[in-house]
């Protein structure tokens, strides 16, 4: 039987990617570990981390409020481009889980014009 969090993702194909390819999420993850060194403030890292921890944990309030200040607003907090884009997907799939439907979208939108080949 699949969780009740696959089963609320599986109505958009975005939220139930962020749910179903933490195997891949995690592999993008290690691969940033690298340019965090090195792209990154370490703090930057940190704050992403824990707002995955809180979706991870089915936080999604939580997890929400943490990615809004990493990439909510005009201009992102973020500095590096695959924390930026991490963040936004982990935003719209924690607003589709609070019924935030349209500004899930938004998010998805973002994170697709920032690059088109995203997946």
């Amino acid at each position: 039987a699949r969780s009740t969090r696959s089963r609320a993702a599986a109505g958009h194909p975005v939220a139930a990617r962020v749910v179903d390819d933490d195997q891949v999420g995690a592999t993008r993850l290690r691969a940033l570990g690298g340019e965090t060194r090195s792209g990154a403030r370490a703090d930057d890292f940190d704050a992403f981390e824990s707002g995955r921890r809180a979706y991870q944990q089915q936080e999604y309030e939580t997890a929400a409020k943490r990615f809004e200040v990493l990439v909510g607003g005009q201009v992102p907090k973020l500095q590096s481009r695959p924390l930026i884009l991490e963040s936004r997907k982990y935003l719209g799939a924690s607003y589709l889980f609070l019924g935030r439907v349209k500004e899930a979208e938004a998010q998805f939108e973002l994170l697709i014009r920032m690059d088109s080949t995203y997946q």
